[in-house]
């Protein structure tokens, strides 16, 4: 009889046996195992009731033959996390989050974005990466506040030592990469009217009678490069010390959405589609990634939301904003541009 080693990991590595009757009579251990059973008893509960509670845990369950266990040898790797090392002390203090740990996945995704935009920098402009690297430093870091350049500082630092030769100007400028050479570069090369196709992605949003049970409906797609779209594939739960949680789509080394796709526990959501033919810039006012990011964190109201958009507006990756608000049902589009800008809101219909 072939016996089978069921691995289970949670927390930390326990080795368990189970022979071949025994898992058919009684099914898999881990089939048996009820998430109330892995809470801690709480002997004031009832102090409790309005508070969300959670229990956030990865488990990895593998059965192999006894004798194949040295297959983990290759397995674990794949699953390794490690602390990672700051050099800068106050990397994440501005926000406190709980980046202690980090994928070896996710690094190589870093990792693998700067070679590409390395290499697609020079195909679409004429000039190496490293420059638009000094210009994403010059135009940004004056514009941006302080907590978010902490926080790229330590995105940097974690891919450092996961072994990524990143510098935190690059993850600047990574943030930055759809202004920079999409709007800042073209403007530089044609004038302040620069002809540019920027039509990316495709959006919808709906309330009310437009929906089937009256409730807030979003939806989108992005449409860009594959070299950059296949990195848009993380989902990222940001929860800081000021602000609101956050959730979205994302891509590894942003500190906003960049896909744009979002929902914060103010009950503000939301995502854009770019608009074609906006095209002016100004590099003496705040980029785009910084202000979305901080119009999600701090934003209470659409009305913050819009304000904090507005406020300091470069041009950047001008959208149109697809916005709700979930505790009311309300539904906005905002459309920004360097100039002009326009807000139509509705309780019942679609964007």
């Amino acid at each position: 009889m072939v016996r089978y080693l069921n691995i289970f990991f949670f927390t930390c590595v326990i080795f368990l046996p189970a022979g071949c009757n025994k898992t058919s009579e009684q099914g898999a251990f881990w089939e048996r195992v009820k998430l109330k059973d892995l809470i801690a008893v709480d002997p004031d509960r009832s102090r409790r009731k309005s508070r969300l509670e959670t229990l956030d845990f990865n488990v990895y369950v593998f059965e192999m033959p006894a004798d194949a266990v040295s297959i983990m040898d290759d397995v674990w790797p794949r699953l390794y996390t490690r602390p990672l090392k700051f050099k800068v002390k106050n990397a994440f203090d501005a926000n406190f989050f709980n980046a202690g740990f980090g994928e070896i996945g996710l690094w190589d995704n870093v990792a693998e974005i700067l070679r590409s935009v390395k290499y697609l920098t020079y195909q679409e402009t004429g000039m190496e990466w490293e420059f638009f690297v000094q210009e994403a430093e010059k135009q940004f870091v004056s514009r941006i506040d302080q907590e978010y350049l902490d926080e790229m500082k330590g995105i940097a630092e974690g891919a450092q030592a996961a072994g990524v030769d990143i510098t935190w100007q690059e993850v600047l400028a990574w943030n930055g990469y759809e202004e920079l050479l999409g709007y800042w570069w073209p403007n530089e090369m044609a004038g302040k009217y620069a002809k540019t196709d920027q039509d990316h992605c495709s959006a919808f949003i709906a309330t009310g009678s437009a929906t089937k049970d009256g409730r807030i409906v979003m939806a989108h797609n992005s449409w860009d490069q594959f070299a950059h779209g296949q990195f848009f594939n993380v989902i990222l739960d940001l929860e800081p010390a000021q602000g609101h949680r956050m959730f979205m789509q994302s891509v590894p080394g942003c500190i906003d959405s960049m896909t744009d796709f979002f929902v914060t526990d103010a009950g503000i959501m939301g995502t854009e589609t770019t608009i074609g033919g906006f095209s002016q810039y100004d590099p003496d006012e705040a980029p785009e990634f910084f202000r979305v990011r901080k119009a999600m964190q701090y934003a209470d109201t659409l009305d913050d939301f819009v304000q904090l958009m507005e406020k300091k507006n470069n041009g950047g990756y001008a959208n149109s904003w697809l916005l709700a608000n979930a505790n009311t049902g309300e539904i906005m589009r905002f459309e920004l541009g360097l100039k002009y800008q326009n807000v139509e809101r509705t309780k019942d219909g679609y964007f």
